[in-house]
């Protein structure tokens, strides 16, 4: 057999090699900068005596990697590919004006309706500090890999027991089908290979 179908196919993975490739390397980034988060600088309540410069570098050393090292440790699938056609370029690109827009936009805009205000040290741009924008970068990037990881197959993975419905007690035909549909659907979305 030749052509797509060599590809493996992954029920948690796009299928494009190179929005796998970029999905896996946020999966295996995301410990990295949650360990540094939650579990140096909150339990040892570092946070304390941060000073405005301290709490940029943190934010910096959590959101600088999600670009070197794609750039530096080329992934198989994107050996062959522009840079400019590789998931984790584009990935990081749309990450970055969401939390642009996000956080220059709409967080000042939020924090004004309920009167609250960022309480550390910080250099801030419209109110908001510097630092917000590269942390939110990485939640960004974790959260758009699980999401649609979760949504899409987790969810019908416990609407099925089975493929033919046998498993199911009380299901109909037309239950059956839907159900069938749906998965069909959730795995196509999940496969387009032009999205993020």
């Amino acid at each position: 057999m030749s052509g797509s179908s060599d590809v493996s196919r992954s029920l948690w993975l796009a299928q494009n090699p190179s929005k796998r490739w970029g999905e896996l390397f946020f999966l295996f980034y995301t410990p990295f900068w949650l360990t540094l988060f939650l579990g140096i600088i909150v339990p040892y309540k570092l946070y304390e005596t941060f000073t405005e410069l301290e709490y940029l570098l943190v934010a910096l050393v959590s959101a600088v990697p999600a670009f070197l090292i794609p750039m530096l440790v080329i992934g198989k699938a994107d050996r062959g590919l522009c840079w400019k056609d590789r998931y984790w370029v584009k990935a990081n690109l749309w990450i970055i004006i969401f939390s642009y827009v996000g956080n220059y936009f709409l967080t000042h805009y939020f924090f004004q309706v309920l009167g609250a205000s960022y309480t550390f040290p910080s250099w801030k741009m419209n109110n908001v500090p510097h630092n917000t924008f590269s942390s939110w970068h990485m939640f960004v990037s974790s959260f758009t890999t699980l999401h649609p990881t979760l949504l899409f197959e987790g969810y019908d993975i416990l609407l099925r027991f089975d493929t033919t419905c046998g498993g199911i007690r009380g299901s109909s035909d037309t239950t059956c089908r839907v159900n069938r549909n749906s998965n069909k659907t959730s795995l196509e979305i999940h496969n387009i290979p032009w999205s993020l």
